[in-house]
């Protein structure tokens, strides 16, 4: 008799992989294997991590449009799937994907803005601390700073780009500003909108 957690094993393996078999010993009501339906339930797994990809850089979404992001988060899906059970944590590899994708090469900045909305989402959940303040800092006495290290609050995040990363950011959060674009798909390019017009 195969072990339950062998089977949650290859159940949760062949959910990712369409090319293998289905799992030994899963069967139907009626005791055969049903591949159509176990099928339903692989392509609700990968339109689950399309939809959180979404949800989690509705940025890059809103600059390439719903059909070329949905495209895109189909084929990373395709090879990374989550590596933990929280799935706000899912896409932390997306930027480099999006660095080597190929129909995206025209959007240099793209990969950085899915960048910066990593580090956005890590920051905002994030363990709460309090910073310290003025008052506190200037009450170290001088012969205590050269031992005093200031450590980083746990939201912080830093992020370097040859881009307008986060004008084209801000840009997109305000709905009555919407970005300069030109072009469609690959070749669409975006940018912050000029102050004064």
């Amino acid at each position: 008799m195969m072990q339950h957690g062998t089977l949650e094993a290859r159940f949760a393996a062949a959910l990712a992989d369409p090319e293998l078999p289905l799992p030994e010993g899963l069967t139907s009501a009626r005791g055969q294997p049903d591949r159509l339906r176990f099928a339903v339930y692989r392509n609700n797994v990968h339109v689950s991590l399309v939809e959180a990809l979404v949800r989690a850089f509705p940025v890059v979404y809103r600059i390439v449009g719903d059909t070329f992001f949905r495209a895109m988060a189909r084929a990373y899906v395709a090879v990374h799937k989550p590596e933990d059970a929280v799935l706000i944590r899912y896409g932390a590899s997306f930027s480099d994907f999006i660095a080597s994708f190929t129909p995206a090469g025209s959007l240099a900045y793209l990969a950085d803005v899915a960048r910066l909305e990593y580090a956005w989402s890590e920051a905002y959940h994030a363990a709460d601390a309090d910073p310290i303040g003025l008052q506190s800092l200037a009450a170290v006495a001088s012969e205590m700073l050269p031992d005093t290290r200031l450590i980083a609050h746990p939201a912080t995040r830093l992020l370097a780009s040859s881009h307008a990363i986060g004008s084209i950011w801000a840009a997109h959060q305000q709905e009555r500003v919407a970005p300069v674009c030109n072009g469609d798909g690959p070749n669409r390019s975006c940018h912050a909108p000029r102050s004064g017009g």
